[in-house]
């Protein structure tokens, strides 16, 4: 039953990050030049650069099809961010499919351990976007509002990562 809860807040937390529509790719401006869309799928890319999880013949069948989900989702953001860097897609688009990818990737991985690493390479790439972002703002080629909206996606990964390393401390 413990474990139920602590999936209810776990689902929780994914609705708020997929409301987000993480900013990984949502981060960018329609002001961007193809030099910095190339620039941003550099760091994105870097960022979905997780290896395909493994589905296990003895893993049950709800296990497998979360697995195959979350390898497809990723397999498509991958698609989505080369469309993107070609000028091929638009960012509402990789907005979509990254939410897609990012509750998948989250609900596939069931101990809070692996989310927080999951997370943590995420929140790492979050960082490097929100750099480049905070250039792209000064240099004039992104507004205030989606340089706040990185800064604001960036501090939700980063609430997301507190709450499962709490999550996977153990209880005294």
């Amino acid at each position: 039953m413990r474990h139920l809860d602590g999936w209810k807040r776990v689902l929780a937390g994914l609705s708020a990050l997929a409301l987000l529509g993480l900013g990984v790719v949502g981060l960018v401006s329609a002001q961007r030049t193809d030099s910095q869309r190339a620039q941003f799928a550099e760091k994105a890319s870097a960022v979905l650069n997780t290896k395909p999880l493994t589905v296990e013949k003895d893993d049950d069948e709800l296990v497998q099809l979360l697995k195959q989900r979350a390898n497809t989702a990723q397999s498509e953001m991958k698609l989505r961010l080369d469309a993107y860097r070609r000028g091929q897609a638009s960012q509402d688009t990789l907005v979509e499919v990254y939410r897609r990818y990012l509750t998948a990737a989250l609900e596939a991985r069931p101990a809070a351990d692996e989310r927080a690493a999951f997370l943590e390479k995420h929140l790492e790439g979050l960082k490097e976007i929100v750099d480049s972002n905070e250039k792209a703002y000064k240099d004039g080629s992104l507004t205030q509002a989606d340089l706040e909206r990185s800064r604001y996606i960036r501090l939700t990964i980063e609430i997301e990562l507190a709450r499962t390393r709490r999550e996977a401390k153990p209880k005294l």
